[in-house]
């Protein structure tokens, strides 16, 4: 059940994301909006994105996106708190954050 979001500062009673108050805002680290689940898919606005970047870097930005929409859906499943479960994408997700910027900088050299 959602419920409206409180004023205030970082009050919130449902597991939207204090990203963005705005119609449209609401994308986190997760670049996903909060309390929607998608299949892992590449559309072709991003598929063309793609075509000027290291073959290393879609590879990296695929695992991480199955990874953890594979991971989402089974946290949720096992019943978890959606809060918590964002949580937990968005610490994994600087995980893959922080191997981008490692390989792109051993790329390099």
């Amino acid at each position: 059940m959602k419920e409206p979001h409180r004023e205030g500062v970082a009050i919130r009673s449902d597991p939207e994301s204090c990203a963005a108050a705005r119609e449209g805002g609401g994308e986190a680290l997760t670049g996903a909006r909060t309390g929607w689940v998608f299949r892992p898919g590449v559309s072709a606005k991003v598929s063309a994105r793609r075509t000027a970047q290291p073959r290393w870097a879609v590879a990296l930005a695929d695992k991480a996106q199955h990874r953890l929409c594979r991971r989402y859906a089974r946290l949720v499943a096992r019943g978890k708190p959606t809060t918590k479960v964002i949580l937990a994408i968005a610490r994994e997700l600087v995980g893959f954050l922080w191997a981008a910027l490692y390989l792109r900088e051993h790329a390099a050299a």
